[in-house]
């Protein structure tokens, strides 16, 4: 599939390494993208990434995070510059399969790029749906991206909460894990849409249970790290009371000049992998040409 030429009609800085970019097809357009698809960024003569479409439409915005060389070049682009799509591609959120119950979207910095569209999707059709919470997550209050529509969200009937880890002077809102914002949605969980964005394909929007509410699915391949540590520390707690404890016994294993210690026997340590005679060394990290697993996706 040949990239598909859009111009940069407008950019926005989101935060000190996010950009907003506006795009307007150059000739034909992609297909529109369904709320929770990306695309595949081309930034001429250096490469494309994966990036979720954070509003859709004739005209896109994507949103994307500078964290490599091909992220740094579309980020680099001004109006007027060209560049690449291909797609879209992975699953849409499902939005239509919510009607007539509540939502609930939760997300940690740029993570809500990807919900951005459902969450425009929901005001712009707000008597089909309950209530609408939105509960975003972020390092610093510098790290909060779409600041200024988070007013007008909430102006169009949605409940819009933010909690930062590290607070800035002058900061009025929630410190802590975005987990402590799930109570002050205020939306019952037997009627509830959730929509949590750490695994990076685009599941349709399933019952809010309390191990959908409190997390997402592990990312595949991806350390769980921080904020992603607690929400999933928070829904083996909530499970804890209807699963049988385990007992593990730590087995220590030598890898190469490092020692590792497993609570899961047979699994192979990070520090050496261990592949099967014969097989091939596994490619390495980033070296996918195309991969459709959202928080990885830089956007």
């Amino acid at each position: 599939m040949t990239p598909v030429p859009y111009r940069v009609a407008d950019r926005r800085d989101e935060t000190a390494d996010t950009v907003t970019l506006v795009l307007e097809p150059a000739g034909a357009p992609i297909p529109e993208p369904a709320p929770g698809q990306f695309t595949m960024m081309y930034a001429f003569g250096v490469g494309e990434v994966p990036i979720s479409v954070s509003r859709t439409g004739r005209v896109l915005e994507q949103t994307v995070r500078a964290v490599g060389p091909v992220t740094r070049a579309l980020c680099a682009t001004r109006p007027g510059q060209v560049l690449g799509l291909r797609g879209p591609f992975g699953s849409g959120w499902g939005l239509e399969k919510a009607r007539g119950r509540d939502l609930v979207f939760a997300a940690g910095g740029i993570g809500l790029a990807p919900l951005r569209p459902a969450v425009l999707r929901a005001l712009e059709d707000r008597g089909a749906f309950g209530r609408i919470a939105v509960l975003i997550g972020a390092r610093t209050p510098a790290d909060l991206p779409y600041t200024g529509e988070l007013v007008a969200w909430r102006r169009r009937g949605a409940q819009v909460e933010a909690t930062v880890d590290q607070p800035a002077p002058g900061w009025t809102g929630h410190v802590g894990l975005i987990t402590a914002l799930i109570g002050a949605a205020g939306v019952d969980p037997r009627g509830a849409a959730a929509s949590p964005t750490a695994a990076r394909t685009s599941p349709a929007l399933w019952p809010a249970t309390p191990s959908t509410a409190s997390g997402s699915p592990r990312s595949p391949g991806r350390r769980r790290t921080g904020r992603a540590s607690a929400r999933c520390a928070a829904t083996r707690s909530a499970a804890s009371s209807s699963v049988p404890s385990r007992s593990f016994t730590p087995r220590t294993r030598r890898c190469g000049s490092s020692t590792a210690t497993s609570r899961r026997p047979g699994r192979p340590c990070r520090s050496s992998p261990v592949r099967a005679p014969g097989t091939a060394s596994p490619r390495p990290r980033g070296a996918s040409s195309t991969t459709a697993t959202s928080s990885a996706r830089t956007g």
